[in-house]
């Protein structure tokens, strides 16, 4: 994997992450936790499987 390859995987996983970040800081003000618990997992699964593919490649 070249050193672009893999910059432009992190860049997807930030973008992800800070999609992620505003969600869950507008749902805050709801304060539903069912729905801070859906963004939770979805956070996790994203997060795990940009390890995973940083870890495989």
């Amino acid at each position: 994997m070249t050193y672009t390859q893999n910059m432009k995987k992190v860049h997807i996983c930030n973008q992800m992450h800070a999609a992620v970040h505003s969600m869950t800081d507008r749902h805050l003000k709801t304060t539903h936790a069912d729905i801070m618990l859906y963004f939770l997992a979805v956070l996790l699964t994203g997060v795990s499987h940009c390890f995973h593919q940083m870890l495989v490649h």
